[in-house]
This record gives structure tokens, C-alpha cells and sequence, in this order.
């Protein structure tokens, strides 16, 4: 317990941002939705890393999402609360679809102390290209290439 709490304290000293958000777009969506993250688990994502779900019991379990802020019920919180819930929509909505639903970090966006990691979404039927390399999906799986 001890050695879990001094390794969170390294890493919020380490890393120089206030706040870590995930901004997902997609077409679909009127607005960009923000989910707040911890900082220590987002630390080691990087541009063209994909963010895999492939359960709707995972929804309310990913290690990357700071639930803590989503389920506040402060009045300056109550937007992230909203993008969680049209979140978790659009997931169990793409795995009635498919077998899973993936999100491809693009880039990182710092605003005044605050990390925002520019995601979307990768539709099985489309190819995208990140960084020089692509993600084609092949046979239901999906392969990255660099």
C-alpha cells in the first residue's frame, strides 16, 4: 500500500500538468467529449496508441478514466458527468455493432498546465494514418504498422 502511494507521489511529481484529458471526436458527435484521466495512467500514452474496450462491464473500470471526477457532483464537474454518460452511449452503441471499440490517440494539446490527448475514433470499415504508420483492420483484428 505504502509502495502504491510513494509510486503515485513520483509520478504527479514528474509529470508538469495540472489536469489530463482525453477530447474524443468523431463525426457523430455535435460537441467534442471530454473525459478527465488520472495523470499517472495516462503518463505513458503517446500518439497513435490505442485505447481498446471490448466489454460494456469494462465501461465503468478503465484505468485510464478518473471516476472520481466523473461522478462528482460539484457544479463545476457536472460536464464531465454528461461526457461519460454520452460515452458510454456511443460504446455500447458501436458493440451491438462490432466486437469492440477502439480510440487512437492523435496528439497532445497542452493548455495552461492542462494535457489534452486528441483522440478519435477508428470505424472498422476506415484506414487511418498516424505518425507514418497505419491501422488497418484485417480479419476482425486490428493491426497497426509503422
Amino acid at each position: 500500500m505504502y509502495i502504491e502511494l510513494l509510486g503515485r507521489k513520483i509520478l504527479s511529481l514528474v509529470t508538469p500538468y495540472k489536469r489530463v484529458f482525453f477530447s474524443i471526436q468523431d463525426e457523430e458527435f455535435e460537441r467534442v467529449i471530454t473525459l478527465p484521466s488520472i495523470k499517472s495512467a495516462s503518463y505513458f500514452i503517446s500518439s497513435g496508441d490505442i485505447l481498446y474496450i471490448d466489454s460494456i462491464d469494462d465501461l465503468e473500470k478503465l484505468c485510464w478514466i478518473d471516476y472520481d471526477l466523473v461522478n462528482s457532483r460539484d457544479k463545476h464537474n457536472i460536464r464531465h458527468n454528461e461526457d461519460f454518460l454520452k460515452f458510454k452511449d456511443i460504446v455500447k452503441s458501436s458493440l451491438s455493432k462490432n466486437d469492440s471499440f477502439k480510440i487512437v490517440v492523435g496528439s497532445k494539446i497542452i493548455m495552461s498546465n492542462v494535457l489534452h490527448l486528441a483522440c478519435s475514433i477508428i470505424h472498422e470499415d476506415t484506414i487511418s494514418s498516424n505518425n507514418g504508420g497505419s491501422i488497418v483492420p484485417l480479419n476482425n483484428k486490428l493491426e497497426a504498422t509503422i
